[in-house]
């Protein structure tokens, strides 16, 4: 995230509904939030998945030191060390899949035109896996 402007038209083109913000770009956020439809926020430090000392005095420094965190103010967001302690805690149930569901969706932010979304669907990466399967018996073969 730079400019507030990029920002608003990132999060209203792809209708956004929850984000994780790195602290250093929450400034920018703030901004913007208003005119969006974010209705989570999670922010989270550099350093939040180094251990204990480690994430303590490398976001000490950032913070502090370096002065790379401005000021910011975003009611009701969630720090991402909370929601992962909040994750663990829950039972993760099953969820059956079929062919045509969502696998992943990749947002590029149109460094080279238009900002867009890309989605792949569960059947692409199972027919990777079966290629690569097909191409590693056929090399197999290949040995007799």
């Amino acid at each position: 995230m730079c400019a507030p402007s990029w920002c608003w038209k990132t999060l209203r083109t792809a209708d956004v509904r929850a984000i994780v913000v790195l602290e250093n770009f929450a400034h920018t956020l703030e901004q913007v939030i208003g005119e969006t439809g974010l209705r989570k926020v999670v922010t989270t430090e550099i350093g939040d998945m180094f251990p204990t000392l480690k994430r303590l005095l490398t976001n000490a420094v950032v913070k502090h030191v370096k002065k790379m965190v401005p000021a910011w103010r975003l009611p009701g967001s969630v720090r991402w060390r909370d929601a992962l302690a909040v994750g663990r805690a829950q039972q993760l149930d099953a969820v059956p899949l079929g062919h045509d569901d969502l696998a992943f969706l990749q947002y590029t932010g149109g460094t080279t035109g238009v900002a867009k979304g890309a989605h792949t669907e569960t059947w692409w990466p199972t027919c990777c896996r079966w290629a690569h399967g097909c191409r590693q018996t056929c090399k197999k073969e290949k040995r007799r």
